[in-house]
């Protein structure tokens, strides 16, 4: 609106033109306004002026995305993500909407900000945004993890060796560590031990898997140094004999064997054939025997007591013979 402007004419009527009222509805930019004066005499003067109409009014966005979280898809590490774009408005015409990313696009693990720019024909925008959060939940995984095993003692060992094949893993994401408690090779003592493996992936999932190696003990403990067998006469005036010799020993794989006998050195035998036993025990419950054989022979013949002497005696009266008689004897032997 402008106040309306007054004219001065030396010789009577005149009129006044404008190309623009005031109360007019001017758009957007620089518009001139012109006005002509003219008398009775067709004589004119012209005056212009210009309106400026400047936009200062900002676009709008309705319609903003809430933040979104979600899991990522199976087998992927990050997830397909789709909304409503907002919507952008302003008092030109010609806004247009930017986005940093489209409805569909695959975000990855980890939060995105999603940022929208609505610019007008002026150069006037504003800006907002959402943000996509994709989680990882998908643990790792094995591939080819050992199983249990049940082994034997290695020879002249108090466990075993054990070996298994190399495994592999995965992850949708990405493995951080591939951990376990033993390696193929590890020596394993008598029993069961269990082996656990942890698999984490970069985001903090794991998984683990646990197996058993047991180790039996098949191996008997030995017996070293037996005696031969041996034969020997009774002692003097005895059925029997006492007899030595060097105690046997022990070995095994594994600690605690004992040995045990029927006899012992300076037991004494009887006349006849002795077999003398060793036997030794292990910690396992294994158990080996040897033996040997001690004979004792009976070389010493019995003996009289009181054996009767020899006589000479005349036949009884009436008799062709007498009759004889003498005193009992007794007998010994060893």
């Amino acid at each position: 609106m402008w106040a309306a402007p007054s004219i001065f004419e030396n010789c009577g009527t005149q009129t006044l033109a404008s190309s623009h009222d005031s109360g007019a509805f001017f758009e957007k930019g620089t518009t001139t306004v012109t006005m002509t004066s003219t008398d009775g005499s067709n004589n004119s003067t012209t005056h212009t002026f210009s309106v400026t109409i400047e936009d200062t009014e900002d676009p709008t966005l309705t319609g903003t995305p809430l933040d979104m979280t979600m899991t990522a898809d199976p087998g992927s590490c990050g997830a397909l993500v789709s909304w409503t774009a907002p919507t952008a408005a302003d008092n030109c015409p010609g806004e247009q909407l930017a986005e940093s990313h489209l409805p569909g696009d695959t975000f990855d693990v980890g939060t995105t900000t999603v940022s929208f720019t609505a610019t007008d024909a002026s150069g006037l925008s504003v800006a907002t945004s959402f943000t996509v959060t994709v989680t990882d939940d998908e643990a790792p995984t094995y591939t080819g993890a050992p199983a249990s095993q049940d082994l034997s003692s290695d020879p002249g060992s108090c466990g075993a060796v054990a070996t298994w094949a190399a495994h592999s893993n995965s992850d949708n994401c990405g493995v951080d560590s591939d951990t376990s408690t033993s390696a193929s090779g590890d020596f394993f003592e008598l029993g069961t031990t269990t082996v656990t493996m942890t698999l984490a992936d970069i985001h903090g999932n794991s998984t683990t898997h646990e197996y058993s190696i047991t180790v039996t003990d098949t191996e008997a403990p030995m017996i070293h140094d037996l005696p031969a067998s041996m034969s020997q006469t009774a002692e003097a005036s005895t059925c029997g004999a006492t007899i030595m010799w060097p105690a046997p020993t022990t070995t095994d794989n594994c600690p605690g064997a004992t040995l045990s006998s029927s006899h012992q050195p300076g037991d004494n035998f009887p006349v006849g054939t002795t077999t003398v036993t060793y036997t030794s025990d292990d910690a396992n419950g294994l158990s080996t025997s040897a033996s040997f054989d001690i004979s004792i022979s009976d070389d010493e013949a019995p003996a009289y007591t009181g054996a009767p002497a020899s006589q000479d005696l005349s036949n009884d009266a009436g008799s062709c013979g007498a009759v004889a008689t003498w005193a009992a004897h007794s007998t010994s032997d060893n």
